[in-house]
């Protein structure tokens, strides 16, 4: 980073071109993460494209050549939060179904996992209004 004439920092240069494959994974990954947020905390109908890509850091534009728009981005979140959790490791790792039950219920009523309680309400609250949503969830 360059500093300017009154000493303050600079803005690194945009890059130009196209990004790698890892890049571009890793800016899909940010993405999810970063609405999972937005959707977890203001709904479908608060989240901003704008905030969830400057949360990410990255521009609005790369929400749209990863996603197909709010609604798509709402579905693939919550899908990639659950996939974090590692049910189908819970599963396969528990002796039988009453244990796997109750490992399940204790990761997702952990306080820590409160914002994917949110997330999976407002997706299904959003499906309950959306036919596109619900088409997405299916």
């Amino acid at each position: 980073m360059s500093q300017g004439r009154a000493g303050a920092v600079a803005d690194p240069p945009k890059r130009l071109g196209r990004r790698t494959a890892e890049e571009s994974r890793e800016t899909r990954q940010a993405l999810l993460r970063a609405a999972a947020e937005v959707f977890a905390e203001k709904g479908l109908s608060g989240a901003r494209l704008d905030e969830i890509a400057k949360r990410a850091g990255v521009t609005k534009g790369a929400v749209y050549s990863h996603f197909d728009g709010r609604e798509d981005l709402l579905v693939e979140a919550l899908r990639s939060s659950l996939r974090s959790l590692r049910l189908v490791q819970l599963a396969a790792e528990a002796p039988d179904l009453t244990t796997f039950f109750t490992e399940t219920a204790a990761v997702l009523m952990a306080p820590e996992t409160e914002s994917l309680r949110m997330l999976t309400r407002e997706v299904h609250l959003s499906a309950s209004r959306s036919e596109q949503i619900a088409d997405l969830l299916a």
